[in-house]
């Protein structure tokens, strides 16, 4: 049988009162380099694998006034060090926010350079009412091994008006962080790049509508771009196996998928759904494997609330199949992040509602033929806000990084990680415990959990050799120390 169980729950808490955030997650030697904002500080730390103890931080303070954060972590293949992208406020007594990027030793966190994009000292202006948006929004390693990074200058008025704005894409070289180019085509933000060939890197988001554009890795010139008539944004893009580009957002409140011809950027094919009525429905991010696309995000449910959204298109964008998520009536559930797993499966994560809380971080895995839960991940820490940022799968294990809200003025870094399936045999009695019956009884002192076969804890104890403890009948799987196995109990 498969199981899984949770290893260990690391929290981070700069201060009562702030909004402490983890929004990337990397696996790097066993350890797990997280980053995001700790206060309005700079966060990022590596954790032991093992335990979650940390091995080193850095918490890195601006003079400006703003959150300062790491928004995307990429391990370099070339050196085995850490590529970060963010925002930061580097003026004295200023609210300007700045495009940052930065390189760190992934051995002990120290910076080997870091480059803020103030193009002269401008950066934006003005007060800044959504932080978050600012900067850079998504980094990747190109095809040349330099760094590409894109996000937006622009801002919000208090009447929620955008002002001053540059939507645009940075180079800069790996080694030594010196800006090799900075393209500028057109306002407000770019949310995603992809490098989806060996010659450009192609950037999404949005002006007042949806805006794609295609863009040369030598010298930044736009190779073609795509301006969208509708009332719409672009948040995500892959490229099926047959080279065609794959994008998603919104368009005229629904969830959208787009489908664009690499080389000419011409607009091959749309499918959009509709929740309920004129609401609102988001696509917030997408995958691509082989020929078949699969998005997610939330749709409207038409009772003044949203239900988590996951569907799968092949490439004419017929659905193939299509689900919701939804525990308990007028709740916000949404997908924020789609991955692929490390065994060919679907990995999705957001925030679902039930009865007791205002959200649950929620990773759940899918069977891509079927659209069917394999498993769930759920993590909930006192009732409220609980959001999954980040997560990574690799070997046997799953991690996870959010945001994790302690009070409701006061919200914590969260870091999870769960030991993935592992095959077990029925009532295979070890050394420690012994079933007879419905009881169970130790043969030594130990630390006890015991869970449903579907991951939900039921009673952690520390228990002394000789004690016994009855149970109902069912299937269940035993942590004796750090020791698993799988019981079936039946009354005598």
């Amino acid at each position: 049988m498969l199981i899984f169980l949770l290893n260990w729950i690391v929290r981070i808490d700069g201060s009562l009162d702030t909004l402490d955030k983890c929004y990337s997650v990397e696996v790097f030697r066993n350890d797990l380099i997280i980053g995001g904002s700790y206060g309005n500080n700079i966060f990022l730390a590596r954790l032991n694998g093992l335990d979650g103890t940390i091995k080193w931080q850095k918490i890195l303070s601006f003079s400006g006034y703003g959150r300062n954060s790491i928004k995307v972590i990429r391990i370099d293949p070339l050196d085995s060090n850490l590529a970060v992208a963010g925002t930061v406020y580097p003026f004295s007594n200023s609210s300007t926010p700045c495009g940052y990027i930065a390189k760190f030793r992934s051995d002990n966190g120290n910076i080997i350079w870091q480059y803020i994009d103030d193009d002269n000292g401008s950066c934006g202006s003005g007060w800044p009412i959504r932080t978050d948006r600012y900067g850079f929004s998504d980094l990747i390693i190109g095809p040349d091994n330099n760094y590409y990074a894109v996000g937006s200058d622009w801002e919000i008025w208090y009447d929620g008006s955008f002002s001053n704005s540059g939507r645009y894409i940075v180079k800069v070289n790996r080694a030594t962080g010196q800006r090799i180019f900075r393209s500028i085509p057109g306002g407000f933000m770019y949310k995603s790049v992809k490098s989806l060939d060996n010659n450009s890197v192609i950037a999404v988001g949005h002006g007042d509508r949806g805006e794609v554009q295609k863009f040369n890795i030598n010298d930044g010139s736009q190779i073609w771009g795509i301006t969208y008539s509708d009332n719409s944004r672009i948040y995500a893009l892959d490229k099926l196996l047959n080279g065609n580009i794959i994008v998603g957002g919104w368009k005229n409140n629904d969830f959208y998928v787009g489908m664009i011809n690499n080389n000419d950027g011409s607009i091959i094919g749309e499918w959009t759904k509709n929740g309920a009525g004129n609401s609102l429905d988001v696509l917030n991010d997408l995958i691509t494997i082989g020929y078949d696309i699969y998005a997610v995000g939330f749709l409207n449910n038409g009772f003044t609330s949203n239900d988590a959204y996951l569907v799968k298109l092949n490439q004419l964008l017929n659905v193939v199949w299509q689900k919701t998520y939804n525990k308990v009536p007028n709740s916000n559930d949404y997908f924020l992040k789609i991955k692929r797993a490390i065994d060919n499966k679907i990995l999705v994560g957001g925030v679902i509602e039930n009865s007791f809380t205002k959200g649950d971080l929620v990773i759940y895995k899918i069977e891509p033929m079927t659209g069917d839960t394999i498993y769930s991940y759920q993590y909930d820490y006192n009732g409220l806000l609980d959001i999954a940022i980040d997560f990574k799968d690799i070997n046997d294990t799953l991690y996870a990084c959010g945001i994790s809200y302690s009070t409701t003025n006061n919200s914590d870094i969260v870091v999870i990680k769960w030991n993935k399936f592992v095959n077990l045999s029925e009532n295979v009695w070890r050394s420690e415990f012994i079933l007879i019956g419905n009881t169970l009884k130790f043969l030594s002192d130990g630390n006890f959990e015991i869970w449903t076969v579907d991951g939900k804890l039921l009673k952690k104890l520390n228990v002394k050799k000789g004690q016994m403890l009855n149970l109902t009948n069912g299937v269940f799987i035993i942590k004796f120390n750090s020791k698993i196995s799988k019981i079936v109990v039946k009354k005598l």
